[in-house]
């Protein structure tokens, strides 16, 4: 990754506005420690992404989605049984 490239992805850091967005969405109803963890692991899905432009609107629909699932749909979780 170029210096210009990593530069430009700190300054536009879509991260902050996913967790505001998801926050505001899921208040009193999902721990905000899950609603960051969501974020912050939908944003990885995407990071080595070549075309960045929609990384924020994809990240977000999988976030949410992860939220709303059941628990046993929900990626990266473990239910007992």
């Amino acid at each position: 990754m170029t210096e210009e490239l990593e530069q430009y992805e700190k300054q536009h850091d879509p991260l902050p506005a996913l967790r505001q967005q998801l926050a505001k969405e899921f208040e009193g109803i999902v721990p905000k420690d899950r609603i960051d963890e969501a974020a912050e692991r939908a944003i990885g899905d995407f990071k080595g992404a070549p075309v960045r432009a929609f990384v924020p609107i994809l990240a977000w629909r999988r976030a949410r989605a992860s939220l709303t699932a059941e628990p046993e749909e929900r990626v990266g979780t473990r239910t007992s049984t």
